[in-house]
């Protein structure tokens, strides 16, 4: 599809991306420093704090960049919370707090006693330390949003690709998280950063095909890194890549009647995982002395915590908390004290005592799933489906 003149300008072609960055911003960084809590916050900003400090000071041996069980400057639970300790966003959230203040100090003990005898209502932080540790969650928010319109755009068009983003940038459970202290808007920037360095290497009039494949890789593996359920992304990833030799084209399976077109896209999948698999490692200090063991125990670990925080798992309610996820993304907010107990401020410190208000913004990205689903399955019996909406499929 060829670009209007006012694109193929330089100035035109970003003006976009940069007017949703600066829309999405001005909405999730309102207010920032009185957005109500969520409990985890606490325990990240201290954790965030030390690990960065320990790194801006260049004190690389210290126990506390490999885990907690032998760290003196934290509150060491139970090892059931290993799992949650991971570098990267640790590092993040410490390099939040400095890019705003110019510093990285604080209670960072005391944070880290949230949920355990050790809490004191004392060591509970300012508003401008909440705020400090969630710029960067607001600016990778909205950083998401340029990204899902690039994502539109590369498979479909930039009509479709600002429709990616606006469906994203107003949904509720986005806007929540774009001004917290957790995990999920690092793990799904690079998820979708990863997507997008994918789908730019499949591209065959490009000249950076291989550089963008491995950047893919690398984002996933920090994606990983930052919360290992990022390993439900390996079968769509997967698929992606197996389905590439259609790119821009109506899917053909024809290509796999040649074996080595197979052994061509095997093997690349398997390059990509490993190059990921190198990543989370050489990102995650725990890992260094003994991999293998390491691995075994977190896996165990993961077992105590469930889905949200590990590896899948048939324990734990895991398929209740799919069903539940899957609610969120497909229908109306119908379960909403599951999610997010944001609980009045004077009330803090009790342990999720109220509710998140319901609301229906997730209507229209339910009436958009179910009639893109019935276009596509309409599609699928002709075989006229093209491998943008193959891709959405899976």
């Amino acid at each position: 599809m060829q670009e209007s003149l006012f694109f193929q300008n330089s100035k035109g072609y970003y003006l976009v991306p940069i007017l949703l960055f600066v829309l999405s911003f001005g909405i999730y960084s309102y207010n920032l420093e009185d957005q109500t809590p969520y409990g985890d916050e606490l325990t990240y900003l201290g954790w965030g704090g030390v690990y960065f400090d320990l790194i801006k000071e260049g004190d690389l041996n210290n126990p506390c960049l490999k885990n907690l069980a032998n760290c003196e400057l934290l509150y060491q639970p139970s090892g059931q919370y290993e799992i949650s300790y991971t570098p990267v966003r640790n590092f993040l959230v410490g390099f939040s707090q400095y890019l705003t203040t110019g510093e990285n100090e604080g209670n960072f003990y005391g944070w880290s006693c949230m949920w355990h005898p050790c809490m004191e209502p004392s060591n509970w932080p300012s508003s401008e330390e909440f705020a400090s540790g969630r710029l960067l969650s607001t600016i990778l928010g909205s950083l998401t949003i340029v990204l899902a319109f690039f994502i539109g755009k590369t498979l479909f068009n930039r009509t479709t690709g600002v429709f990616f983003s606006l469906i994203l940038l107003f949904l509720s459970l986005w806007i929540v998280n774009s001004r917290l202290i957790m995990s999920e808007v690092y793990l799904y920037f690079f998820i979708l950063l990863s997507t997008l360095f994918l789908l730019k290497s499949f591209n065959k009039e490009s000249n950076y095909r291989i550089p963008f494949f491995i950047l893919g890789a690398i984002s996933f593996g920090i994606a990983l890194n930052i919360k290992p359920m990022a390993f439900l992304s390996i079968i769509p990833i997967s698929v992606m890549i197996l389905f590439s030799g259609s790119f821009n084209e109506k899917l053909n399976f024809r290509f796999f009647k040649n074996k080595k077109n197979v052994l061509k896209v095997i093997s690349l999948v398997l390059i990509f995982f490993v190059i990921s698999a190198i990543t989370f490692v050489a990102t995650f200090p725990r890992y260094y002395d003994d991999p293998l063991n390491e691995m075994f125990a977190i896996t165990e670990e993961s077992r105590e915590v469930g889905l949200f925080l590990s590896f899948p798992t048939l324990e734990k309610n895991y398929f209740y908390r799919m069903l539940v996820s899957s609610q969120v993304v497909l229908v109306p907010h119908l379960m909403d004290s599951y999610f997010y107990d944001l609980f009045p401020r004077e009330s803090r410190l009790s342990l999720l005592d109220g509710e998140l208000p319901l609301n229906y913004s997730t209507i229209p990205l339910t009436i958009f799933f179910f009639i893109g689903l019935a276009y596509i399955i309409r599609k699928i019996k002709p075989g006229n489906l093209n491998f943008s909406e193959f891709v959405l499929l899976v």
